[in-house]
This record gives structure tokens, C-alpha cells and sequence, in this order.
């Protein structure tokens, strides 16, 4: 034997509680979006919805500065036509 029968008994239990973590964290981690379960991008989503139609401009750059996305407001407010 592995482990007495006197020790499993807190063995398992400190097994059930940590798979029991793990499933809480899983679920609070999958509600708001922070863990995916698939690798694609999911394409009109909410967030570009309201990245898009926001008032304010938005403009997301790489670390060279080079423009990667602009919304709508930032295009209108800057005098920039398109992306190229």
C-alpha cells in the first residue's frame, strides 16, 4: 500500500479540494471571457461592436507605432480616409 487507510481519507479530501478550486476557477475565469476554450476569434462580436461604434476615437498601435486599427471616431477626428 501506497498511503495507510488511516491517511487516505485526508489524502482525498485535500484532492477533492483542489479539483474543487479548479473548477471554481475555471468558471469564473470562462464567464467574462478571460480563458477560451477555442483558438479562433470569434468574427462581430460585441466588443469590436462597441470598439467600432464608440464617440470617442480609438486608435491601437503596435510597439513601432504603426497604426494596427482605428475606429470610426478616431478616422472622422484625425482626417484619415482608410486604413493602408
Amino acid at each position: 500500500m501506497l498511503v495507510g487507510r488511516n491517511q487516505a481519507g485526508s489524502y482525498v479530501m485535500f484532492l477533492l479540494a483542489v479539483l474543487g478550486m479548479v473548477g471554481v476557477f475555471s468558471l469564473f475565469a470562462l464567464a467574462p471571457g478571460c480563458v477560451r476554450i477555442s483558438g479562433r476569434e470569434a468574427s462581430g462580436g460585441v466588443l469590436e461592436q462597441v470598439f467600432e461604434h464608440a464617440h470617442e476615437g480609438i486608435v491601437v498601435t503596435d510597439a513601432n507605432g504603426r497604426v494596427l486599427h482605428a475606429n470610426a471616431a478616431y478616422r472622422r477626428s484625425s482626417g484619415a480616409t482608410g486604413m493602408h
